[in-house]
């Protein structure tokens, strides 16, 4: 069942909605509160979302279950 937020209907963040934002820029929005601003995620194994914060860092992982939903962003270059 589709929770409400914020006035948005979203689904339950689960492997295949994961799956969608590989090669993606997102916000991460965690369980408990916590937020990951622009984020790129690389891959999705069995339970785990690996993503990169900048192309220096290091990739990081969160546990698919303590990932509450996802927001794409739309990144804009300068020119």
């Amino acid at each position: 069942m589709p929770t409400l937020h914020d006035g948005y209907r979203y689904r339950p963040f689960n492997m295949n909605t994961a799956k969608s934002f590989i090669g993606k820029t997102v916000n991460l929005y965690l369980k408990d509160g916590s937020v990951m601003a622009c984020v790129t995620v690389l891959r999705v194994t069995n339970s785990q979302l690996w993503t990169k914060a900048s192309p220096h860092a290091r990739p990081q992982s969160y546990k698919l279950s303590d990932i509450k939903r996802a927001e794409g962003v739309i990144i804009y270059d300068k020119i």
